[in-house]
C-alpha cells in the first residue's frame, strides 16, 4: 500500500456513529484536508516543454461503520476518497464505473452495484473518452475529494435474497482501481447465511506447478494476454489464506470442502460485471489452519454466457480478499 492510499484510508476512518452525520459540506472539508496532505502542486513546465500529466499512484479508499443493524432494508453510510487527474477523469467516467462489491462471508455470495447514477436513467450517458481529450493543463490537474454516501447497500440486493445476519466484506472498485476492504457486521434479527452441500463444484483443470504463480500469502493469478471468443481462456491461480478468511462449503467427498468464490470481469462503462462463480474442491483444513491451493480454470466454461469481444479488468474474489485487476483482451 502506498503512503497516499494509507492517508486516504485514515481520512475516511471515523467512529461508527459519525458516518451518518457526514453531509456534502463536511465531505468537502474532509476532501480538502486530505488534498492538503497527499496532493502535489502542479509545477510549470520548462519553456518549450509540454506539460506532462503527473504520474500518481492510484488512491481509492473506503470508510464505513463496522456494525449495522439488520432490518428489511438496512442502511450503511460510507465515505469514498479518491485522487484523480483530469486525464483519469476523461479516461474513466466516474458515474459509470464506481461500484461497490460486497461479499456475504456466511455463504460466499458476491454482490455488486454502481454507486453513482441511476439504472433507470432515460438518456444514455456519454461513454468514457467520447469527448475530446483534455488539453495539457486540464489533463495534468489533480483533484482529491471525499464523497459521502447515505447507503451503499441500496443497490446491492437485487438478487432476490433477503439480507442475513453475519459478516460482509465491502470493497470499492473503479474499473482498474481497487480500494481497501472494510469488514461490516450485520447484527440483530434475521437468519444467518451458511453454505451447504447445494453449492455445485466447478472442477478445476489440472495444472502443473510451473504453470501457476508461486503460492504465497493472499491470491495471485495469471490470465492469457489475449484470447479468441470461442477459444479457452485459462486462469492459473495460487491461493494461500487462513481458513477463517475464506468461505468453505460442504462437499460430498469426506475430508474435503469447496472453496467458494467468484471472478468478476469488468468492461469500461458496463452496468454490471460478468461473474463466474467458482467452487473449488480443497482439503478441509483444521479450524485454525490455512487453505493453500493451486488450480486453474477456463473462464469460458465458468461463465453462464459467451464472453463478448473486448477488454476486461478481471478480479478474483474469495472471502474477504479481492485480488487484481488483471487485463484480459478477447479479440
Amino acid at each position: 500500500m502506498n503512503e497516499a492510499q494509507a492517508k486516504a484510508i485514515q481520512a475516511v476512518t471515523l467512529a461508527d456513529s459519525e458516518y451518518g452525520a457526514v453531509d456534502a459540506e463536511r465531505g468537502t472539508a474532509l476532501g480538502l484536508a486530505l488534498s492538503a496532505v497527499i496532493s502535489r502542486p502542479l509545477m510549470p513546465a520548462p519553456p518549450g516543454t509540454p506539460l506532462a500529466v503527473p504520474e500518481l499512484t492510484p488512491v481509492l479508499a473506503l470508510g464505513a461503520p463496522k456494525r449495522v443493524q439488520l432490518t428489511r432494508e438496512p442502511a450503511l453510510p460510507a465515505l469514498v476518497a479518491a485522487r484523480r487527474t483530469g486525464l483519469r477523469r476523461w479516461q474513466v467516467d466516474l458515474d459509470q464505473n464506481l461500484r461497490i462489491v460486497a461479499v456475504n462471508l456466511g455463504d460466499g455470495t458476491v454482490m455488486s452495484s454502481l454507486l453513482l447514477g441511476s439504472p433507470k436513467r432515460q438518456a444514455a450517458p456519454e461513454p468514457s473518452m467520447s469527448r475530446p481529450r483534455p488539453e495539457a493543463v486540464n489533463a495534468a490537474s489533480v483533484a482529491t475529494g471525499v464523497m459521502p454516501f447515505a447507503n451503499v447497500l441500496s443497490g446491492l440486493n437485487g438478487i432476490g435474497k433477503p439480507w442475513t445476519r453475519g459478516r460482509y466484506a465491502l470493497t470499492v472498485i473503479e474499473f482498474d482501481w481497487v480500494s481497501n476492504t472494510v469488514m461490516v457486521e450485520m447484527s440483530g434479527g434475521g437468519k444467518v447465511a451458511t453454505q451447504s452441500a447445494a453449492a455445485k463444484p466447478f472442477p478445476p483443470l489440472l495444472a502443473r506447478r510451473d504453470e501457476v504463480p508461486a503460492a504465497h500469502e493472499g491470491i495471485d493469478f495469471r490470465l492469457p494476454p489475449s484470447a479468441e471468443p470461442g477459444g479457452p481462456q485459462q486462469v492459473q491461480v495460487a491461493l494461500g489464506l487462513p481458513a477463517g478468511r475464506v468461505v468453505l462449503a460442504a462437499a460430498e467427498t469426506p475430508g474435503s470442502s469447496l472453496l467458494v468464490g467468484s471472478m468478476l470481469l469488468l468492461r469500461l462503462d458496463a452496468q454490471q460485471p460478468l461473474r463466474a462463480d467458482l467452487a473449488i474442491p480443497v482439503r478441509t483444513p483444521p479450524a485454525d489452519g490455512r487453505v493453500q491451493v493451486l488450480f486453474s480454470f477456463d473462464i469460458k466454461a465458468a461463465l453462464p454466457n459467451a464472453l463478448p469481444r473486448g477488454s476486461y479488468q478481471c478480479y478474483l474474489v474469495f472471502g474477504d480478499t479481492v485480488a487484481g485487476p488483471r487485463t484480459l483482451t478477447v479479440d
